[in-house]
């Protein structure tokens, strides 16, 4: 049988209700020294069944209760505006439940042990929305997130970060599936832009690195490294119009050794820095001329040998694409250059020849005596297109016993011819 009655506790705490063999028992209200209140059911001593709990800091519990636990269904009020309204067990969160944040934030979904655990909708109040998997308060396994700008990401998570395969879709069209790391594109993964341009290769923190080849919307490939968002290291970049270029990069442009290969056939490989020809390096070109030698800034510059599709021979130096200095220009008519005349000697084989020695300054010969002749062409690449080389008419002819030699001494100064000596040479046979 119950009482009723009032007992003022030692500690300061009331208690004004029924007894049941000197327990509280039945519904009344129990006050606490501290503040705190408890308006509800009891039994054998313990808070039982429905009741609310008010807490002099100013949260408040209205729920089910049981032996002296919050358990069952109940909602919670923080004090900081938070409020739960869900499942609890042995006083702690414990199943399904709302939890809305006073910042705005709301979740729906599964607890454990007081933190979101298992499948729930996290809707942020700045818009993002997370709807998936949770474990110990975190997002955890697989699940989608919704950003408030129009990203999605739907895939693996660990510890609250992108971690493993998934897919982002960002909002301005682009599209990665791949691997993900501590939030980032880690791994391998293929990067589809909105502009056409395909990626498929490695990442990391985000950015390409490692092997990969990247297609462009315009018809180009680059298949090689990459370092940090950049081309780097060895690749082969087929463009569009045909052209090839396989080489070394550095931070996107080509840079060290490499090869290229026009579409009209023209070939060069050597030396390159900051995407310009430089260094020392030979070019061939499709009308069959080749260039080897020094370049700077994607001109020849330096030291070089000029051969001709015709078999003329340019031994000498240019300066910002123009002859400069002297130079050595030997002709396609079988002759050879005598081993005692120095490099930079023009030789011409001539046959029953006799001059005496000549010199030709500004274009004008001071003295010379020469038969017909006919009239050869030079470099055009190297802008000299006024010079010529006099050769016999009866160049067919020769001596058995001696040969004689016409050499041509020229020095240019910015491919402009500024001083021309003509020397006899004869050679025993």
């Amino acid at each position: 049988m119950c009482s009723f009655k009032e007992k003022i506790f030692s500690n300061g705490d009331t208690y004004d209700g029924c007894w049941s063999n000197g327990l509280r028992h039945g519904l009344r209200v129990y006050r606490y020294a501290n503040g705190d209140v408890y308006d509800g059911c009891w039994s054998d001593g313990l808070m039982h069944g429905s009741g609310v709990l008010k807490f002099s800091k100013g949260d408040v519990y209205d729920g089910c209760w049981s032996n002296g636990l919050r358990h069952g269904v109940g909602v919670y009020r923080y004090a900081n505006g938070d409020v739960y309204d869900g499942c609890w067990s042995n006083g702690i969160m414990n199943g399904v439940g709302v939890y809305r944040y006073a910042n705005g934030d709301v979740y729906d979904g599964c607890w454990s042990d007081g933190l979101k655990h298992g499948s729930g909708v996290l809707t942020f109040s700045k818009g993002d929305v997370y709807d998936g998997c949770w474990s110990n308060g975190i997002m955890n396994g697989v699940g989608v997130y919704r950003y408030a700008n129009g990203d999605v990401y739907d895939g693996c998570w660990s510890n609250g970060l992108m971690h493993g395969s998934g897919v982002l879709t960002f909002s301005k069209g682009d599209v990665y599936d791949g691997c993900w790391s501590n939030g980032l594109m880690n791994g391998v993964g293929v990067y589809r832009y909105a502009n056409g341009d395909v990626y498929d290769g490695c990442w990391s923190d985000g950015l390409r690195h490692g092997s990969g080849v990247q297609e462009f919307s315009k018809g180009g490939v680059y298949d090689g490294y990459w370092s940090n968002g950049l081309m780097h290291g060895l690749g082969v970049l087929r463009s569009s119009n045909g052209d090839v270029y396989d080489g070394c990069w550095s931070n996107g442009v080509r840079h060290g050794n490499g090869m290229y290969m026009w579409s009209n056939g023209s070939t060069y490989i050597g030396n390159w820095t900051k995407n310009k020809i430089d260094g020392t390096g030979t070019m061939k070109l499709a009308n069959g001329d080749m260039y080897d030698g020094c370049w700077s800034n994607g001109i020849k510059h330096g030291f070089g040998i000029y051969g001709y599709a015709n078999g003329g021979v340019y031994d000498g130096t240019c300066s910002k694409g123009l002859r400069d200095g002297k130079g050595t220009l030997v002709y396609p008519y079988g002759s050879k250059q005598p081993s005692e005349l120095n490099k930079w000697c023009t030789i011409i084989k001539k046959s029953r020849f006799n001059s005496s020695c000549s010199e030709k300054v500004g274009g004008k010969s001071k003295s010379s005596r020469h038969s017909s002749h006919k009239i050869s062409p030079l470099d055009e690449n190297c802008r000299d297109s006024s010079s010529t080389l006099l050769q016999t008419a009866d160049e067919g002819q020769s001596d058995a016993s001696s040969e004689n030699y016409m050499v041509v001494e020229r020095e240019y100064m910015q491919g402009v011819l500024i001083k021309e000596r003509n020397l006899r040479f004869d050679v025993k046979g």
